[in-house]
């Protein structure tokens, strides 16, 4: 007699997995509330998968799925941290406050040990000088309302109307259509919560202008599409040089901005200003920035708005994507940088820091685009004024250290193409040790043996290229040059100065290494 088969389990994960891709791309809505309406299948999910199947119920806007999701998850496994910090977070941005009034009873009753993600304590005063007051219920919405209205106030747009962005992922398309309104508070709170995402006119009703934007956008062929290794490279080293080169340019000139990752094909970097302004001074100002930067990147293009000087006929003008909402094609946030993924609140907390720029300094600029060097920390362009002229000479290399100072591995072309520039410096080992000091797999001797083991002359600058697969021109010589690579731009470089002795010469060297020392015992001490 043939036994009976027997049923084969379900593999929970590949249903998650079908979950996360119908939210994530929007290719078949109805099949994606049809999985969220199997509510039977959240007791069988573990802790984990719990919060995955709410953070897709969230991006598909179902808040029900999302509030069924982790209630089963706090019953089931009340004490698990993440699942009450997720609630909270979602019924803070949705400003339900009976809903984490009721959450916060709910904890109370199964894990009463969690009640300060809930509910944080009040930190106690040292001095009391009169009774102690519970903490209203409303505090943490009253904060949340601050932010907002700081919020409106640094992105402000036009007076009477703003937009809302709409999506057909059939086809792949996204716009806006204007909403012949005032934007409020609770339009805001919905695009922070990602209900809706919206966006702002930037000319008033006046003709004028309170934000100035420049947007980098990854070219259109290296969107969406599967990178290949050159490619790859290509735009990892051009981003972080962009995110630490436009910012800098900006501060040559007094400006400060705000730089935002907008969720879809690139970064916002936006200019506030503390009174409206003439939209043609800002795109004066904010185009020479532009064009200082664009011909380094070959993998981003720049787009500096507003575009208009002034408001013909009934026309808007231009509008950019407020920020931190999600992009609806992309399904993904945006968030401010530097710095990773933060709850909204402290995103929201970072912008009370922000500097608004003042009309004067648009009043001040010279007539002609001045000669801007690229940017550098102070203290490295004060300690390593070589290193600072060399990537002031060769984009290429200054993406390369640009993702030394954010602390990222190279890949070994990059490094070769480190070692064999900066390498033949003559205070390169000070140099390499520094940029190469806060990786992860640095190793002191190891990168003393690399410099010991350099041997010629520098990299010529077709070699870097053909290296780092860059389709980008060669930097025109300085001079008549028999053999052009990056240090014949350093003033006085000679051959013979790389070849010295390593022997510390004088007391700023000395300090150097003193420190350098110190922070790597530093590395390597417990925790406290």
């Amino acid at each position: 007699m043939a036994a009976t088969p027997q049923p084969r389990p379900v593999d929970f994960g590949l249903i998650l997995a079908r979950l996360e891709h119908l939210a994530l791309t929007g290719a078949d809505p109805e099949a994606l509330r049809q999985l969220l309406s199997e509510r039977e299948l959240l007791e069988e999910l573990d802790a984990s998968q719990l919060l995955r199947w709410a953070r897709c119920a969230q991006m598909a806007q179902d808040r029900d799925a999302a509030h069924a999701a982790l209630e089963t998850l706090h019953q089931r496994f009340p004490h698990d941290p993440l699942g009450w910090q997720e609630h909270h977070a979602l019924l803070e941005t949705l400003g339900d406050t009976p809903g984490r009034m009721r959450l916060r009873a709910l904890c109370q009753q199964l894990a009463p040990q969690h009640l300060g993600i809930v509910s944080p304590a009040p930190k106690p005063s040292p001095e009391p000088q009169e009774p102690a007051v519970p903490e209203a219920p409303f505090t943490r919405q009253a904060h949340m309302e601050e932010l907002i209205r700081h919020y409106m106030h640094i992105f402000r747009g036009r007076e009477d109307c703003f937009a809302r962005q709409w999506v057909d992922k059939a086809t792949g398309k996204s716009g806006y259509v204007p909403v012949r309104e005032p934007l409020t508070p609770a339009a805001v709170r919905e695009h922070l919560a990602g209900l809706r995402t919206y966006g702002i006119y930037l000319l008033t009703q006046s003709g004028r202008t309170y934000l100035g934007v420049i947007d980098a956008d990854l070219r259109k062929e290296l969107r969406g599409a599967r990178l290949d290794g050159r490619e790859r490279h290509t735009v990892r080293r051009e981003l972080a040089y962009l995110l630490g080169r436009l910012p800098g340019l900006a501060a040559e000139q007094k400006l400060h901005c705000i730089t935002e990752f907008s969720g879809g094909k690139g970064y916002h970097f936006w200019f506030p200003f503390a009174e409206p302004v003439d939209p043609a001074a800002v795109r004066t100002a904010l185009g020479r920035l532009a064009a200082r930067l664009q011909p380094d990147l070959t993998a981003f293009h720049l787009e500096v708005f507003p575009k208009q000087d002034t408001l013909s006929g009934k026309g808007l003008g231009n509008l950019v994507k407020l920020p931190l909402g999600i992009h609806r094609l992309s399904g993904k946030p945006s968030r401010l940088l530097p710095g990773t993924r933060e709850d909204m609140v402290r995103q929201l907390e970072r912008l009370q820091g922000v500097v608004l720029n003042a009309a004067s300094v648009l009043e001040s600029l010279p007539p002609a685009a001045p000669v801007l060097p690229h940017p550098a920390a102070t203290a490295w362009a004060e300690d390593f004024p070589n290193l600072h002229t060399l990537t002031q000479a060769c984009p290429l290399v200054a993406g390369i250290v640009a993702l030394c100072r954010q602390r990222r591995t190279l890949s070994l072309r990059e490094e070769r193409v480190l070692l064999g520039t900066i390498g033949f410096l003559p205070e390169r080992r000070q140099v390499l040790h520094a940029l190469l000091g806060d990786q992860e797999n640095y190793n002191p001797h190891l990168v003393d043996y690399k410099i010991s083991r350099l041997r010629g002359t520098p990299l010529g600058c077709r070699k870097i290229h053909a290296l780092l697969e860059s389709t980008r021109d060669l930097c025109p010589a300085p001079g008549p040059v028999r053999y052009l690579h990056p240090l014949v731009f350093v003033p006085g470089w000679r051959l013979e100065q790389a070849e010295v002795s390593e022997r510390i010469t004088n007391l700023q060297d000395a300090l150097r290494e003193l420190r350098r020392a110190m922070d790597l015992v530093h590395r390597f001490l417990p925790a406290h």
